[in-house]
């Protein structure tokens, strides 16, 4: 590393983030993690593979669970903007449930396959419920996604 190298007594800490650290990584990344002085994982599973697939020293690694902000200031009146309920074609009544995620072939472990189940059960009772399903897809999974969505029709 080029910061190193500059200045030696740089301190540098890395973020292990999901599934890029559960699977071998290439050696140049590889040799990223023996640099780091400290790395912050989101899981212990995440360390567990930082420290058993690519050989990390387990004092190296924390443990930093992903949060929300306690003390975030939450708007007085939650409204679905109008632009939303256009773009969308939903109304102001509808129950509306949103997943915001990457949805991948390789990562099918998110979850999103279990609401998409849940909506189609709770739709029987409760009608005007909706499932946004929004973030990067790639072809194959989207296809897997349509097909399960007309499943639970």
């Amino acid at each position: 590393m080029l910061t190193r190298f500059f200045n030696p007594r740089c301190k540098i800490w890395l973020i292990a983030h999901g599934t890029e650290v559960w699977r071998p990584l290439k050696d140049g990344k590889k040799s990223i993690l023996k640099l780091a002085n400290r790395i912050i994982c989101i899981s212990r599973f995440s360390k567990n593979s930082v420290v058993s697939l690519h050989e990390a020293h387990p004092d190296r690694c924390i443990v930093l669970n992903n949060t929300l902000d306690p003390f975030i200031k939450l708007p007085a009146k939650f409204a679905k903007p109008k632009y939303l309920l256009a773009r969308y074609e939903l109304n102001i009544t509808q129950k509306t449930v949103l997943s915001l995620t990457r949805m991948s072939a390789t990562e099918k472990f998110k979850g999103y396959d279990n609401v998409i189940n849940a909506i189609s059960r709770i739709r029987q009772d409760i009608t005007d419920t909706i499932y946004l399903l929004a973030g990067l897809c790639d072809a194959m999974e989207k296809e897997r996604i349509e097909a399960l969505i007309s499943a639970n029709d």
